[in-house]
């Protein structure tokens, strides 16, 4: 039971963490702090949730793949689904910005990202 429930809870802070920016998750600092970046900044946290999933279950041998899913209450593999197939779509916005930041990138000017701006998305 605790461990369905644990699952419940993953999936829902991951459902509502879609589309959310940062200040949205930990509020408005009103510190000045100083940018940074680290390799870790380029991960999404749903691409890697997917990615790892999808290894786990690959990594399955044929017979204990139905395991996986039984684990799991059926709103849960619902609610998995549901992640799994917003990926595509995300990982396409992913690429579209990269590309944007590259381009901006080579024309010496900064990229506009609507979705920084309080209100916005």
């Amino acid at each position: 039971e605790e461990e369905g429930d644990n699952m419940d809870s993953v999936l829902a802070k991951l459902s509502a963490m879609e589309g959310m920016a940062w200040d949205d998750l930990f509020g408005d600092d009103d510190e000045e702090e100083e940018e940074f970046t680290s390799p870790i900044d380029e991960v999404d946290e749903l691409l890697y949730f997917a990615e790892s999933f999808q290894a786990l279950q690959q990594s399955l041998p044929a017979d204990q793949q139905p395991l996986l899913a039984s684990a799991m209450q059926a709103d849960q593999q619902q609610q998995l689904q549901q992640l799994l197939a917003h990926v595509p779509q995300r990982a396409n916005e992913i690429a579209q910005k990269k590309a944007l930041e590259a381009t901006a990138k080579a024309n010496g000017s900064i990229p506009f990202d609507a979705s920084t701006i309080r209100g916005a998305g």
